[in-house]
């Protein structure tokens, strides 16, 4: 992969990409994920990843 991405594709291989792409929202996108998609009926290798329920410490809501 080269040094840049397609619009409107989230690069997994930026660290942090969550962040990268979402900033401070990307907690709050997970959390919706697992809420509205708890059993990931859309998920692809671009989707936002569900929040960890026991995992993520920093996610309350």
């Amino acid at each position: 992969m080269g040094p840049a991405a397609h619009v409107n594709v989230p690069d997994r291989a930026i660290e942090d990409w969550g962040t990268a792409y979402y900033g401070t929202h990307f907690d709050r996108l997970r959390v919706i994920k697992r809420k509205y998609d708890p059993h990931e009926v859309f998920s692809f290798e671009q989707s936002i990843p569900p929040a960890d329920l026991f995992g993520d410490k920093h996610i309350t809501k």
